[in-house]
């Protein structure tokens, strides 16, 4: 991306550059060493200047926290926000994979307003968007029941509950705090080290494809407006390299589900952590 703004330094302007820091993996020589989570001072601003080094720019729109750790320190994230916010080298900060508690620590002690969290969610990962709904899928249950009954359909009873998302609430916290909730890996991926459930998605591929092909879409356009329908807002992140992904996938904006479509979307993927 460097070489690009160096050859055509304009398409800067019409650029929002975001990126990441706190993961390490090498030194500043460029030489592996074990990987380790860094949020200090030093590593902060340090990362952004590197940042800036190879992008080729002097200012980065948007700064995220790679990553929470336990060694982290609310007031060295403070300083280090401070100083690149006045040297203008960030415009604007953010996180990924924080809780909102985490958020809450950070934001306490930092003048800059927190902009974006960055979280893994999917319809292959729903935990996010089921926080705190608990009861709600429960209560979906009963309906179902209900439904089959009145229809004079033989009740399908469903597996003991064994998977309850945490009520931790970070949807709710991003949409009070006006923080942009962005979705990496909103379909399903094969990232190493990722959440990426092991199991049997049939029924749900099945459902998605019968509304993709209602709709004259793609499955993961409809998988995407899914996502999309959620009041948060979520943005997500695509990191497919191949522009005719990229375009079909653009698609997902001009897709309305219903309010039915989407809750048995939603059903299939619960019944099928839930078979594990």
């Amino acid at each position: 991306m460097g070489r690009v703004f160096k050859q055509a330094p304009e398409l800067r302007a019409k650029s929002l550059v975001q990126t990441k820091c706190g993961q390490i993996i090498c030194d500043d020589d460029g030489n592996p060493v074990p990987p380790r989570i860094d949020l200090s001072r030093n590593e902060i601003i340090s990362s952004a200047e590197r940042s800036l080094r190879r992008l080729c720019i002097d200012r980065l729109d948007i700064l995220l926290l790679h990553q929470p750790t336990p060694l982290m320190q609310a007031d060295e994230i403070a300083e280090a926000f401070a100083e690149l916010s006045r040297s203008g080298k960030v415009r604007h900060f953010g996180l990924s994979n924080f809780t909102a508690n985490q958020s809450t620590m950070i934001q306490r002690v930092t003048e800059q307003r927190l902009v974006i969290n960055q979280v893994q969610i999917s319809l292959f990962n729903p935990r996010h968007i089921l926080d705190g709904m608990g009861a709600t899928l429960s209560i979906l249950e009963h309906l179902d029941l209900v439904h089959q009954r009145l229809i004079d359909a033989a009740p399908e009873w469903s597996s003991v509950r064994r998977w309850m998302p945490p009520a931790e609430g970070l949807l709710d916290y991003c949409q009070s705090e006006g923080i942009l909730i962005q979705a990496w890996s909103p379909l399903r991926h094969r990232l190493p080290g990722a959440y990426q459930p092991l199991k049997n998605f049939g029924a749900l591929d099945s459902a998605i494809e019968h509304i993709a092909r209602e709709l004259g879409s793609t499955p993961s356009a409809v998988a995407l407006a899914w996502l999309l329908k959620h009041p948060a807002g979520i943005v997500p992140i695509m990191s497919t390299s191949n522009a005719d992904h990229l375009i079909e996938n653009a698609k997902a904006v001009d897709i309305t589900l219903t309010d039915q479509d989407w809750y048995s979307l939603i059903r299939e993927s619960v019944r099928a952590i839930e078979k594990e």
